[in-house]
Order: structure tokens, then sequence, then C-alpha cells
């Protein structure tokens, strides 16, 4: 068994090092979708090497495409139908992009993509791709001159209809406490109040702010009393008072505050945000740290179905609904309530692979590789300059790399002189500095009567074997060139790079420490640029 286990593990080793992947096409571009549905486009990921090859998707950006895979094994010279899926979140214009690489990060191939989301409903035309203030002007005009049902007829409706839950109870929303009620006049003679979330202070109880029902909520006396018209926030010192999940006490800046507990925080910060974008911020209550917070807690507590019910059944009386209880993903597009300031620019540059080594090249000769470069920020990044600190290595320009998109860098390694050549690439943009380093190995050409006919490619067994903490591995090489000596466990799954460098002509040795390895069967492996071998050894502690 151990005999056939170690002739098939050679033959996956064997081949060409320098295997070339591909895409049918690196631009991807998806018809409008529904928000909550999604669509697919098919595409081939080619692989023009000998032997097959894993290939796995890093530095995806933008999570509303992904594949139905991370991780992809290609068979040798053939191709694979991969499917990329959009879903998107929200009814707005995306693109994309994500890097396809190799197991070992050798080789990679972008993919570009864009698509656009919709609604289906009366929210796409008004905010169809709209952020920041012309997002909130248009839910303004959404939710403008609603149907005002003055104060007393408001609460009457709250207490006997949109907050009373099975078998007439009504329940506080802060502290959890219930009371059974038919209307508002025994609710109140219960000890029941009317919170409102914004203060009504702060508008001087005038309509149709006093009434708004999206910000009115049951209460008891007590916990109506204790939140006053404090902020809220994270208590996370001196509490105070504390009923039921909620608490009053300091946030981390030492700010008395009032945090709901968890199942009506979201509902708290969707009625603020309501309550901003109908009206205004009256007495500056809003402030950007409670609008930190609020925005918090519409994560921790997103909508539920007694939620939507309850935005119905005011939809149902005011003529208008929240908006940000149909589609609560609209307050990720508004990057402040309290300001008019949009969301900053940002431009950032990531490449792949991180160095870049060039395949054994003839004197006078030239190498091809490439990079890709990614920009990950919301708009287009700018290439001042781009300098490598050898002459062994030159580039094609590139100009431009368009928001969260990528792009190939050729590069070329042309020596003119036998040897290890290295440089650093070094990329100047709008985003700053990226380096990245390059190596690349120049050979004369190897008269056959000037190799030795003693001396082949070949790798010995290690002594000693099995071994305790340190062994020694023999390998003869025919001619000058660049090695790789990696060892791999019994899986093919690779543990540690042993020795990575130039060797000349001959018969070299090179020592292996075994103390951050288990016991068991490993095997090592020597790769050139034309020829692999590999075989097995044991480590007993």
């Amino acid at each position: 068994m151990t005999k056939i286990l170690f002739i098939l593990i050679v033959l996956v080793f064997s081949g060409d090092l320098f295997p070339q992947i591909s895409v049918s096409n690196n631009q991807l571009n998806f018809s409008q979708v529904y928000v909550g549905l999604k669509d697919s486009i098919p595409f081939y990921l080619i692989n023009k090497n000998s032997q097959s090859v894993i290939v796995k998707s890093v530095n995806t950006v933008n999570s509303s495409f992904y594949l139905s895979n991370n991780s992809f094994t290609v068979p040798a010279s053939d191709s694979l139908l991969i499917f990329l899926y959009f879903s998107p979140k929200q009814n707005v214009i995306e693109s994309g992009t994500m890097t396809l690489a190799t197991d070992d990060s050798s080789l990679a191939v972008y993919l570009n993509f864009s698509g656009s989301g919709a609604y289906n409903d009366f929210y796409q035309n008004t905010t169809f791709n709209l952020y920041d203030t012309p997002l909130k002007n248009a839910l303004a005009s959404l939710v403008a001159n609603h149907t005002s049902l003055g104060y007393n007829t408001a609460r009457d409706r709250m207490f006997d209809t949109i907050d009373k839950q099975p078998g007439d109870t009504i329940e506080c929303i802060y502290s959890g406490i219930k009371i059974k009620a038919q209307n508002r006049t025994q609710a109140q003679n219960a000890g029941f109040d009317t919170e409102h979330t914004w203060p009504q202070g702060t508008f001087s109880q005038n309509e149709p702010m006093r009434s708004d029902l999206f910000h009115l909520y049951p209460t008891n006396s007590s916990a109506n009393n204790t939140r006053g018209n404090l902020p809220f926030g994270f208590v996370v010192n001196n509490v105070n008072w504390s009923q039921g999940g909620s608490k009053r006490g300091s946030d981390s800046s030492g700010v008395t505050v009032f945090e709901p507990r968890d199942i009506q925080k979201g509902n708290t910060a969707r009625s603020v945000f309501y309550f901003i974008i109908r009206f205004q911020n009256y007495g500056s209550y809003l402030g950007a740290d409670q609008e930190k917070a609020l925005r918090y807690f519409t994560i921790i507590d997103p909508v539920d179905s007694l939620e939507s019910r309850r935005n119905l059944l005011i939809k149902g009386y005011q003529g208008k609904s929240n908006p940000f209880i149909d589609h609560p993903e609209l307050i990720e597009r508004i990057y402040s309530f309290t300001s008019n300031t949009s969301f900053p620019v940002t431009r950032f540059s990531d490449c792949f692979p991180m160095t870049i080594r060039f395949d054994t090249t003839a004197v006078n000769s030239s190498s091809l590789s490439s990079l890709i470069l990614t920009n990950k920020g919301n708009s287009a990044l700018t290439i001042d300059s781009i300098r490598i600190s050898s002459s062994a290595f030159s580039f094609t320009p590139v100009a431009l790399v368009p928001a969260f998109s990528s792009v190939e860098l050729p590069l070329l390694f042309s020596p003119s002189v036998s040897g290890l050549s290295s440089g650093t690439l070094n990329i100047y943009s709008t985003a700053g500095l990226k380096q990245v380093p390059l190596t690349g190995f120049a050979g004369q050409t190897v008269n056959i009567n000037d190799v030795s006919p003693e001396l082949t490619f070949s790798l010995s067994q290690n002594y000693p074997n099995p071994f305790n903490n340190s062994t020694v591995i023999n390998f003869s090489l025919p001619a000058p060139q660049y090695v790789n000596l990696s060892l791999f466990d019994i899986l093919g799954n690779k543990v540690l790079t042993i020795n990575e460098s130039y060797f000349t002509s001959g018969t070299h040795s090179v020592s292996f420490s075994s103390d951050q390895l288990a016991s068991g069967i490993y095997i090592y492996r020597l790769q050139t640029e034309n020829n692999a071998m590999a075989r097995t050894l044991l480590l007993l502690k």
C-alpha cells in the first residue's frame, strides 16, 4: 500500500513547474436583478498545464457577487465551467472584482463584474442608485404630508389597536411589564404612559411631530420617567436603573445615556432615523455619538414580523410607512443623518501575488509574467508612476484602475548576464506606494558537451531515515538552476519550504530540522523548471 501511494504522489507532483490559467471572459455584466433574488453568469476557468491545478478565490470585493465554491480543481489541459452569482441587497448599481489564484499563489487571473439591484415596489423609481443627501431628500418626499391623527386619537389607536397584544395585553417596550387594558384610559389608569422616542420638548410638543405614531410607544410611567430626554447609547458604567434588560448609566465617554433592551433597540433606532428624515433635528437631539450607537442597534435588532405588522397598521392610519422598516438596508446608504456629509472618497490598492519570481530565462532572452492590481476603493485609482530598481525587469504601463476593479500589469524579465537578478517594483498611485519584490534567474545556454554524463537530475533518500530531529537530503543537478525543495504531508498538503534558491551544477546537501513537526510520514519534493522528483521520509519522536 505504501509503495502504491508513493507512486501516485510522485505522479501528482510531476509535471510543469509553471502552469498557465485563464478565464474565458474577465468582465461579466449582469442584467438588473430584484433584491432578494439571484442570477448567474457562466464562465470557463482554463488550465493550460499538463497537470491539474487547484484554484481558489481571493481578494473578493463586494459580497453581492460570489461563486458556488471557493475552491476548484481544474483537470490538466482542460477547462471547468463555473457560475458567478449576483444577489443584490440594494437597488443600486454595483461592481466588484475577485482574483482566482492557484493554491500555491504562483499564478492568478482576475474577474471584474457589475450588476444592479431593483426593488419590486414604489421605492424603486424614487430611490434607485441614490446615496446620502439625494437619498434623504427622496425619502423625505415619500413620507411628507402624512395624515396627522392628533395626539388623543393617535394614542387611542396605539393602545387599542397598534400595540395591543392578544388577550388585551399591553407591554412596556423598555421594562417588559405587561398589563391588561382594552383602551388608553384603562392603560393610563394602570400606570402606563406614551413614550416619545424623539423627546417632545425639543419641538415644544407641536403637531404633527407630537402625534406621529412612528415614534410613539407604550411604556410604564417608571421607565418613561427614567428615560426622560436622555440620548440612547450603550451603558458601560455607573448603572443606576435597570429593568427588563433596559438600563440607564454612562457610556464609554462618560455621558449619561439610556439603553433599551435588545428586542427594542432596532425599533428605537429606526424610529429616530424616520423622525429626522420626516421632520428635522429638533433641539440638535441626534448627535454623531448617538447616531453611531443607533446604527449598531439596527444590527443587534433587525426588523421582525411584529415591527413589520406595526408599520403596516400605522400606514393604515397615517397613509405613509417608515422606509427604514420597509427597507432597513437604506440606512447603510446614508453616511450621516445629522449633516450633509457624503461617503468619503476611498482608494485602496492591493496586488497579487505579493512577490513575483520569473521562470529560469536564458541570457538575452525574456520571460513574461504579470501582476494583478486591485482597487478596493469607491473611486478610480490613478497610477502616477511605476519604477523598478533593476534594469533586468520592465513593464507595460497602466494608468488607471477603476473603482472596485482589477487590471493586469504585464512584466518582462530580460537578463543580460547570468545569475540571480532581483529588484523592487514601486507603484506610486493616489492610494500611496505599493512595493512588490521581483526575482529571476538567468542561465547561459548549456552545450550538451559541457554537461557531465555522470551528473543527472536526482534526489537521494534522506539520511538517516527514520530520523528523530534532523536529517540530510542530497540531490544532483546537471546544470545550474533555480530549485524548490518542499515538504508535504501524506495527503499532499504543503507543510513548509525546506530550501528555495539558486544552485550550481553538481551534488548538493541540505540539512533539515524537524523541531516544529509531529511524528509521521512526510514527502519531500525537489522541483526545478523542467523536472520534479519526490521521496518519503519517516519522522519518529
